[in-house]
């Protein structure tokens, strides 16, 4: 069974509508798609039982690469339930392998918006070079949730204006590609734990941007996986407003 992955009507006249009011996220040009490493991120059940939707969702490109300009980037996610979560960080070698950075981190997610900047501890990011960020829910049942994104960090371009208001800015983020930087600039002006009125909107051209145009090389896993990662954006993008 073959199966086509498209927005529906409703929800892109939404995303339309939204959009000519504020400038949404625009992915990069050159959409270099993911390692095999992030791919086997795949369908999973809730933490608690099979009927439960999912309870962890990073916020971030997965069917692509994501950009950042920041040296020490923040990486974000969204948790349903208060959960133990264990984050890591790795870093592509030359030949496509990669090797982890830094120690792992243990911490408390609580239900809602979570964020967590690189620590001070850990050596700066570089430029031109790819990662990966992986979060892991630990749950009672035993049965595991884990999320992976891939990213860059590239150069700021020159041309960048410092001199704006946080509207102006998250926008000169999102339209130039640097999704981390949108993002993590949005939540400055929204309430703790949600992503607010400019955060909701980035998370519903995220949803719009993982859609993939050409879908013959997927497999039919593959279609129903990120087909159900854009509903659950949607939703997030409403719910957590």
């Amino acid at each position: 069974m073959h199966i086509k992955l498209i927005l529906s009507t409703t929800l892109l006249w939404s995303l339309t509508s939204f959009a000519a009011a504020t400038a949404g996220y625009v992915p990069p040009a050159s959409q270099e798609p993911p390692s095999d490493y992030s791919r086997s991120t795949g369908i999973r059940s809730g933490c608690l039982n099979q009927d439960e939707s999912d309870t962890l969702i990073i916020l971030a490109p997965q069917s692509y690469v994501g950009e950042t300009i920041s040296a020490r980037p923040q990486f974000i996610w969204l948790m349903s339930i208060p959960s133990e979560i264990e984050f890591r960080l790795f870093e592509f070698t030359a030949n496509g392998q990669v090797k982890q950075k830094g120690k792992p981190i243990l911490l408390k997610s609580t239900a809602g918006i979570n964020t967590l900047s690189l620590p001070n501890e850990q050596p700066s990011l570089t430029v031109g070079n790819k990662y990966l960020w992986q979060v892991a829910q630990r749950c009672p049942n035993g049965n595991n949730i884990l999320e992976r994104a891939e990213f860059k960090v590239v150069a700021r371009p020159s041309s960048f204006n410092p001199n704006l208001n946080p509207k102006e800015k998250i926008e000169q983020y999102a339209q130039k590609g640097f999704w981390y930087d949108a993002l993590s600039e949005s939540l400055l002006v929204s309430s703790s734990g949600k992503l607010g009125e400019l955060g909701s909107h980035l998370i519903s051209s995220l949803a719009q941007s993982e859609n993939p145009s050409d879908t013959s090389t997927l497999s039919n896993n593959q279609q129903i996986i990120i087909l159900k990662r854009i509903e659950s954006l949607e939703e997030i993008s409403s719910n957590w407003r």
